[in-house]
């Protein structure tokens, strides 16, 4: 009996109770993040399409000056898209090694250093 306590013991010490952790699968959580942020040159680039197409078509633009403006701004906004794609996920990067030294510290301040007890096997 005294073996199976420990054992639930170890497993709750080291988080393996069905709890989620992200060091025991962590490139599922990257693929999360990564999806989140993928679809934002894209989304931008339509917005900005969208916006450059109104705008000349407001201001009575011919047909063929329209679509150089609306293909020159789509390729501006694709740009600016993936910019803001790496800005997001390089915040992304610096919180996951933040996360990842906080680990560290706490599976060093986490260890528990167990004494053998001959009489405590007795029972």
């Amino acid at each position: 009996m005294s073996e199976q306590s420990n054992q639930n013991t170890d497993d709750l010490l080291n988080n393996k109770n069905g709890i989620n952790d992200d060091s025991d699968n962590p490139g599922e959580d990257d693929e999360k993040k990564s999806l989140k942020t993928k679809m934002i040159p894209a989304v931008v680039m339509l917005l900005g399409g969208a916006v450059s197409s109104v705008v000349c078509y407001v201001n009575k633009y011919s047909l063929k000056d329209m679509s150089i403006v609306i293909l020159c701004s789509l390729v501006c906004f694709l740009f600016l898209g993936f910019l803001l794609k790496r800005l997001f996920d390089s915040f992304k990067l610096v919180d996951k090694v933040k996360d990842s030294e906080e680990n560290k510290q706490n599976q060093k301040e986490g260890e528990v250093i167990r004494k053998d007890n001959p009489s405590s096997n007795e029972s």
